[in-house]
């Protein structure tokens, strides 16, 4: 069985510093190859946007962890650089 795995988006807003998550795509390692680099291409463009690739499992308790202010390394999921 394939592991499926989410890109999430993180959206700091400058200005009020709101802080959003949401899923973007969802899929296996291979389905999900192309949008990654896709997604460190508007990373490097829009620096208000930052993605991280998340096993699916662990999706909800990763976005509590995205919403808040300050974002540490965690073993739950990879920052796409």
């Amino acid at each position: 069985m394939k592991q499926t795995y989410s890109i999430l988006q993180r959206q700091v807003n400058l200005q009020t510093g709101k802080v959003a998550v949401r899923v973007c795509k969802k899929g296996t390692e291979e389905d999900l190859s192309k949008d990654v680099n896709y997604c460190k291409l508007r990373s490097i463009f829009n620096q208000d946007l930052t993605y991280y690739l998340v096993k699916q499992e662990n999706e909800k308790e990763v976005i509590k962890i995205l919403k808040k202010k300050v974002v540490e390394e965690d073993d739950r999921y990879i920052e796409i650089k």
